[in-house]
């Protein structure tokens, strides 16, 4: 599963140094295609976080358990 982690981790790095390359040249060159980009992103995003979140509820990680 390290082998896994590492490998997902080493896409993750390399996908935000994508975007945030995206980010700046879209701020110099189309201010009107970051909006744009930013707006799609928060379209797919919000509700994405939204199920994670109630998935998370639904298994009870904000439990109190006194085991602790």
């Amino acid at each position: 599963m390290n082998e896994k982690q590492n490998r997902l981790g080493n896409i993750a790095a390399i996908a935000c140094v994508v975007i945030c390359a995206f980010i700046l040249i879209t701020a110099v060159y189309g201010p009107t295609a970051l909006i744009v980009a930013l707006i799609a992103v928060n379209f797919i995003s919000g509700p994405w976080c939204l199920i994670a979140y109630l998935l998370e509820v639904k298994k009870g990680i904000f439990a109190n358990d006194d085991d602790e």
